[in-house]
């Protein structure tokens, strides 16, 4: 007998499931459970038979990662009748089955096929957005002998409960197999949460691990401790990435200790799905005459289809209801703000259309509204908030989180290097973002590009810094983004020539790729329009230490832009870049240590 339900973790990443699914889409019209024979002599006695589509979906997605399997150095052909790099025997159709089960888990595909469905179409046609994902969670029902759960409405009434529910306490989900045993849940996470208080020390993983075990077997059907801390380490992190990527929740903190919590913005699309949304199970089957009540999976029809369900705010009275909301929130906003940009006789105007707009008007309304709260929220931010130690922590936080998280990293990287740029002291500073903003200073899931500009731009006295920021680390580094930030920097100096202000590029990434230094450390000493297009790399890491001692040291923007500047300076006493690599860590580290040694 089941005592608990699973989450699909391989890929983990909704953003990689999703990378993957045009591969698939390449491939819609071979024969996904085709076998033949392997006739390879290498490799037929580690494994007999092959799917060929399997393997060429794999090979078409390897091909186009910074760091591929070896397999690619296998030609095409070859690969598909079993060939593999020598001494590798490994099944690398595994993870393209592992591929299909998560999509399935989804709605986005079905795993018997690997056929798309309405869902994962609008994927690969670039038309899924985040409130898109978030249905799909809505309609996912799991049956577990004769009766089911809907796991994200324990989320949802756990979070409408507790104010947050941290991975920890996730745990607890996954023990609830029928959503009639929701009172049970709440109180494990009730007990774990007050014991969790009085633990001497939290991060003490043992002690953690034991206490998330003694509440499970307290309190739900007891499964082995193997289990428990395979739904703790794996389950929840798959699960709250999920949660995440509807844009409504977002998530703060490290490990399991990490905590889930409803945007400030959405708190009342958060009320509607908890007061309104009524959670529709799949139709009923047929199954040898009798009517059955099957799982999401295996009603793919169903789960996969488009517009089948009705989100609250969906409907005009609900819409209304969240416009007047965040037209309140703009209205306070902007209330004390001398010449607003949002005047009350804007609001005023406003408040008296939306009380009969119809819902295409009331969407409207709605962007207008996200746009001028954004607009206020940066201005707080920049003025006000990012001076704090919380936020300057939680700055640095997030880039801990964007080495060792997937989902959303590229996203976050622009959004925190902004905010890391902003937070420093320095008077006459002004930093500029070209990528789009969630209203309450998050990243979009679904944003699109802004054009051939910089990611940001960092004004300050007569100079100017062009962050770029990429995590792309091979090949594609350099002929993509390395390329991309030398365009973005020649182009402001063009802009400049006669002003005099001096314009250098800051590349950061998780770590650079030999061409990308290289290119770099030329076009530091000189270039083809008669001077240096200076470019400076720094790694996440190096730029995170950086301004963790910029903090602590109250460091100006421009006591970091000396070290930039030196950086880009040295190379004219330098042989090569690769003396130039050690250099930079050797900069770094000095003007880290000095910062300290000096300071106060």
């Amino acid at each position: 007998m089941e005592t608990t339900f699973n989450w699909r973790t391989a890929p983990r990443s909704i953003t990689r499931l999703i990378d993957w699914l045009p591969y698939f889409d390449k491939f819609q019209n071979e024969d996904y459970q085709l076998v033949v024979p392997n006739q390879n002599p290498d490799t037929s006695k580690s494994f007999k038979n092959l799917r060929p589509t399997r393997r060429a979906i794999r090979y078409a997605f390897e091909s186009d990662l910074d760091f591929p399997d070896k397999l690619v150095t296998i030609p095409y052909q070859d690969f598909l009748k079993g060939k593999q790099p020598d001494g590798d025997t490994a099944d690398k159709e595994s993870i393209v089955r592992q591929v299909v089960t998560t999509a399935e888990q989804y709605g986005f595909m079905d795993a018997s096929n690997a056929n798309l469905t309405p869902v994962g179409r609008r994927i690969v046609d670039g038309t899924f957005n985040a409130e898109d994902f978030l249905a799909q969670l809505l309609k996912m029902y799991i049956v577990v002998d004769g009766e089911g759960v809907f796991p994200i409405k324990t989320v949802i009434k756990l979070i409408a409960k507790f104010g947050y529910i941290s991975r920890n306490e996730m745990t607890f989900i996954f023990g609830q197999i029928h959503d009639s045993d929701y009172k049970t849940t709440e109180k494990a996470v009730s007990d774990f949460r007050h014991r969790y208080a009085d633990l001497p020390a939290r991060n003490d993983t043992k002690a953690v691990e034991d206490l998330v075990e003694d509440v499970w077997n307290t309190y739900l059907p007891p499964v082995p401790t193997k289990k428990i801390k395979s739904i703790l380490k794996d389950y929840t992190d798959a699960l709250r990435r999920s949660l995440e990527f509807t844009e409504m929740f977002y998530s703060h903190g490290r490990g399991t200790a990490t905590k889930l919590r409803v945007s400030e913005l959405n708190q009342t699309k958060f009320k509607q799905l908890v007061e309104k949304y009524t959670f529709v199970t799949p139709p009923l089957q047929v199954i040898k005459g009798e009517s059955v009540q099957l799982g999401s999976r295996d009603s793919l029809e169903w789960y996969g289809a488009v517009g089948n369900v009705t989100l609250p705010w969906d409907n005009v009275d609900e819409r209304r209801e969240l416009v007047q909301d965040k037209l309140d929130i703009a209205s306070k906003l902007y209330s004390e703000v001398p010449e607003p940009a949002f005047t009350s006789q804007r609001a005023s105007d406003l408040l008296k259309s939306v009380v009969r707009a119809p819902i295409a008007t009331l969407k409207d309304i709605e962007s207008e509204l996200d746009s001028v709260v954004l607009e206020r929220k940066e201005q707080l931010f920049v003025q006000v908030e990012s001076k704090s130690r919380a936020v300057r922590r939680e700055i640095l936080e997030r880039f801990d989180t964007i080495l060792t998280d997937n989902d959303m990293s590229a996203l976050w990287l622009e959004v925190n290097t902004w905010k890391a740029f902003v937070a420093l002291n320095g008077d006459h500073k002004k930093v500029v973002h070209n990528f789009k903003m969630n209203p309450d200073l998050t990243p979009k899931s679904f944003a699109p590009g802004t054009g051939n500009t910089p990611d940001m731009e960092v004004y300050y006295n007569n100079s100017i810094i062009l962050p770029e920021v990429s995590l792309m680390t091979g090949v594609q580094q350099w002929e993509h983004e390395g390329s991309s930030v030398i365009d973005h920097v020649l182009r402001k100096i063009e802009q400049n020539k006669d002003t005099g202000k001096r314009v250098i590029g800051l590349f950061i990434s998780s770590r650079m790729n030999v061409r990308t230094m290289w290119q770099f450390f030329l076009l530091n000493r000189e270039s083809w329009i008669g001077q240096p297009v200076p470019v400076v790399p720094l790694t996440i890491k190096q730029f995170s230490e950086t301004m963790k001692v910029a903090y602590k040291t109250d460091a100006s923007i421009y006591d970091v832009a000396a070290l930039v500047d030196g950086i880009s300076q040295v190379t004219l006493s330098m042989n090569n870049y690769e003396e130039w690599s050690k250099g930079i860590e050797i900069l770094v580290d000095t003007w880290m240590k000095d910062r300290v040694e000096n300071y106060g």
